[in-house]
């Protein structure tokens, strides 16, 4: 996956354009955000606001971007706390949703409140967001945009999956999530909506 390099600015500073409008912020993030309230303040379909202020930036000025694919040295660990997983589910959702028009990704209000509920009431549910305090706040902002602020019932009492590892505020609102491993497939409970 394609980033841009956190040390570049790219010309013109942050900013994003498309049919004609042009967005600038202080960040990538604050871009995205102002892409989504533009949207939202328009009555016009959020999309996905960082995957196209990313894709933009580096179709724009490739050179300014970096592969983010995970590489995994030898004789090393990964990271197993879960909110690396959860920040590596999201990356994951990034790569899945990539390219896709996002306004088909989405599972309409009933669904994503029907899913919220089962998550809120499985064992499996867990607090993610302990630890590295920019990497909480850099995936609650991703997914939020990713999600064009779309929120569950009992948004505030969703966490996360510990057998997925997904951002559960973000994936009850996904139509096709990221690919089970095998061994979070036979893991899952059979009450679970990933079933």
């Amino acid at each position: 996956m394609k980033v841009p390099k956190d040390s570049l600015i790219p010309p013109g500073g942050y900013h994003f354009v498309a049919e004609g409008l042009r967005i600038e912020g202080n960040s990538y993030q604050d871009v995205a955000e102002k892409l989504l309230r533009y949207r939202l303040e328009n009555s016009l379909p959020p999309g996905n606001p960082m995957a196209e202020v990313l894709n933009y930036i580096c179709d724009t000025w490739p050179h300014f971007c970096s592969d983010t694919s995970p590489v995994t040295p030898v004789n090393t660990k990964p990271a197993t706390s879960l909110t690396s997983r959860v920040t590596s589910w999201m990356a994951a959702l990034y790569r899945t949703l990539r390219g896709t028009n996002i306004a088909d990704s989405y599972v309409d209000q009933a669904e994503a409140d029907r899913r919220a509920l089962v998550c809120i009431n499985c064992p499996f549910h867990t607090e993610w967001r302990r630890g590295c305090s920019s990497c909480i706040e850099g995936t609650k902002r991703v997914g939020y945009t990713f999600r064009g602020g779309r929120q569950a019932a009992n948004e505030s009492k969703l966490m996360s999956c510990s057998i997925i590892g997904h951002e559960a505020q973000t994936a009850v609102w996904v139509k096709t999530p990221p690919p089970l491993t095998a061994e979070e497939q036979a893991s899952l409970p059979s009450h679970c909506w990933r079933n």
